[in-house]
């Protein structure tokens, strides 16, 4: 009885630590692609001055 009560505390640790991963990574996915979207918008704002 004790064995399956460590087995599913284990497999539930397993499931929460890929779960983590998931949302860690979407998180700085989507981080990284702000600061993509930042450095083209002051690229153009650079391009749009410099034709003035």
């Amino acid at each position: 009885m004790d064995d399956l009560i460590n087995q599913h505390i284990f497999k539930v640790g397993i499931g929460l630590a890929i779960l983590l991963s998931f949302i860690v990574y979407g998180i700085t996915k989507d981080l990284r692609l702000q600061k993509q979207l930042e450095v083209e918008r002051k690229q153009k704002a650079e391009v749009e001055e410099s034709r003035q």
